[in-house]
């Protein structure tokens, strides 16, 4: 601060101490033009985006699926793999058209998840598309969600809605359905590349300790980083069933973790805001014919 006061040509621009998330949240080494910025964008032109695909298993037929539909679509610029299992790489490089995107595989130690939150030179383009190998999402699905997130640069747009709620006197995590949200799981999630670059800086050492011994918390952190930052919601799209494989233990898990960030974080007040919104395509659901609807396969993945 006093710097920026001193060396006033140097300094922030004014607008970035006046705004909510001020100069406290703002990474200058990222960009020096606050066009740039998630909190400066009310719309963006960018039709791309980076898929980045945490594998938690082997090579399945669902992961080879995702990656077949991600390289037959022209707003997909590159995939990044996440290898976390111990079974030799799958060849994906075979049989590519020279047009497809690029493929990089990165192996990364059994259950890191933070390496979901890293800023890579793999990234090549402002959105990022965070996807688990175990989530099924069709090129309808994964075209919708990009068009969804132009509107909103700033927030957190996905598929997997969870929120929090006050029972027995005090805050916990919820898994179940509810007629409102307040965080996005990045299993299936949409969001603005500088949250990569600043997410480690923001966080806390108490958090980090955390977030180390239990990688699931680093869903529930990077939620609560895009609350701070745009003091906005994340948006909820068509709220599709989980695959039985992320139900298991992964609900537990955060529900634990919600408590202890609770007590050692978050001052006993979860830093997440709720809302009922939820954005579905028009004439989804509608009895209509098929032919007058954009993203008709949606309707075929029980997005109900």
């Amino acid at each position: 601060i006093v710097l920026d006061r001193l060396e006033g040509d140097n300094g922030r621009h004014a607008a970035v101490w006046n705004d909510g998330a001020n100069a406290l949240l703002q990474v200058a080494s990222f960009s020096p033009d606050l066009k740039d910025y998630p909190i400066f964008m009310s719309s963006t032109n960018d039709v791309n985006f980076t898929a980045i695909i945490f594998c938690s298993d082997s090579a399945t037929s669902h992961m080879l699926k995702l990656v077949a539909t991600l390289s037959t679509m022209r707003s997909c610029r590159a995939i990044v793999l996440l290898w976390v299992s111990q079974r030799t790489q799958p060849k994906l490089l075979k049989h590519r058209k020279p047009s497809a995107p690029p493929i990089t595989i990165i192996d990364i130690p059994f259950g890191n998840r933070s390496e979901l939150f890293v800023p890579r030179p793999e990234i090549v383009t402002t959105a990022v598309f965070t996807i688990d190998d175990r989530v099924h999402l069709n090129a309808d699905e994964i075209e919708f969600a990009l068009q969804s997130w132009r509107w909103f640069p700033s927030r957190l747009v996905g598929y997997m809605g969870r929120s929090h709620v006050y029972r027995n006197e005090r805050w916990s995590y919820s898994s179940q359905p509810l007629n409102h949200y307040s965080l996005i799981l990045p299993d299936a999630a949409l969001f603005h590349r500088y949250y990569l670059s600043l997410y480690p800086l923001w966080l806390s050492p108490v958090a980090a300790e955390e977030a180390a011994r239990t990688p699931e918390c680093h869903d529930l952190l990077f939620n609560a980083l895009l609350s701070e930052y745009t003091s906005r919601p994340p948006i909820l799209l068509g709220n599709r069933p989980f695959p039985t494989a992320l139900k298991a233990n992964s609900s537990s898990v955060r529900a634990g973790c919600f408590e202890r960030l609770l007590t050692t974080s978050w001052h006993g007040e979860p830093p997440f805001l709720k809302s009922r919104a939820r954005l579905d395509p028009v004439l989804f659901l509608d009895n209509v014919s098929n032919f007058r609807k954009k993203f008709r396969q949606m309707e075929a993945s029980g997005g109900a």
